[in-house]
């Protein structure tokens, strides 16, 4: 079935209490596979996916069937005229659950169907409750028999042992409250918190091979002589770079910020984007797909290059 009309534009994060990220991702993308085929889901990493969709504008369908009317079929062609747009989740854990970010085009029946996935009550653990403070437990002990002694050997009594099942009752005096700090152990500290201290007083950049660069601020449009053509990039920066050889598009890829973290999209280019990590094979980028970009990732585009850092 054919998809038509564009999605709307959504950024937001939805917080999904009682919930681990691996939990709600599985949910996600399997309510997303049985919702009538009109998303690609594309993995980008753990915790990480797209929505591709490919769709037929509405002026492309409106244009078609006029053409088709008053010239005798002339304008069906404009029935197959396609647009790709994609949509970027993210899935991360939190100390409370998991943190869902999602930036990109949706449809709104989409939108909803995963709002409604992520609202779904965790499953309940039971709890046990504990006595109360200040209150003993009753123990039952049995009285001890003597020992019997010994014919030539004088008794020896022993002391007997402590009871451990008794259980002494603190009633804490009125008024004596110690203060108690547990100790920070400034070891424990994960890769994702030493990443946040680093980016808080750094800002990306992206590094070009001829050492021009440009700080990537909110959405930036790079190519030999980009321009906006899709009305999500109306508020983008334009960037231009030096290309003698041709092999860089007009509009080659885009580049944006989401929480804190820099993504990358192939824009139709001629000859292609790819993402190259510091260590493990190149990946290129189809037509509207998106990928996270760290610091040290490179990008090659055309002839030219351009390396992500944080500054």
């Amino acid at each position: 079935m054919i998809s038509v009309g564009a999605g709307a534009p959504v950024e937001e994060s939805i917080a999904v209490p009682g919930r681990s990220a691996a939990e709600v991702e599985r949910a996600l993308i399997s309510m997303l596979d049985t919702s009538g085929g009109r998303y690609r889901v594309v993995t980008n990493g753990p915790g990480s996916f797209s929505l591709i969709r490919s769709y037929l504008p509405k002026w492309a369908l409106v244009a078609g069937l006029i053409g088709g009317v008053l010239f005798c079929g002339g304008g069906l062609l404009l029935l197959f005229v396609r647009r790709t747009e994609t949509c970027m989740v993210a899935v991360v854990d939190q100390p409370t659950g998991a943190l869902v970010t999602v930036g990109g085009s949706l449809r709104g029946e989409q939108l909803s169907a995963l709002r409604s996935v992520l609202r779904a009550p965790a499953p309940t653990t039971p709890v046990t409750s504990s006595p109360p403070t200040g209150v003993s437990i009753p123990v039952r002990t049995w009285p001890s028999q003597p020992t019997p002694p010994v014919l030539g050997v004088p008794a020896v009594v022993l002391p007997e042992p402590p009871d451990p099942l008794q259980v002494e009752t603190v009633v804490p005096r009125p008024g004596a409250v110690e203060a108690f700090e547990p100790p920070v152990d400034e070891t424990v500290m994960g890769l994702v918190d030493i990443r946040a201290l680093a980016r808080a007083s750094s800002s990306p950049r992206l590094v070009f091979d001829d050492g021009s660069q440009v700080t990537v601020s909110d959405r930036l449009l790079v190519g030999r002589d980009p321009a906006v053509v899709d009305p999500g990039d109306v508020a983008s920066t334009l960037y231009q770079v030096l290309d003698a050889g041709r092999s860089v598009s007009k509009t080659h890829f885009a580049v944006g910020v989401l929480d804190g973290r820099v993504w990358i999209e192939e824009r139709g280019s001629t000859n292609g984007t790819a993402v190259i990590q510091e260590t493990g094979p190149a990946r290129a980028l189809e037509l509207g797909d998106r990928a996270w970009l760290d610091d040290g990732v490179s990008v090659q585009f055309g002839d030219r290059t351009a390396t992500l850092r944080w500054l």
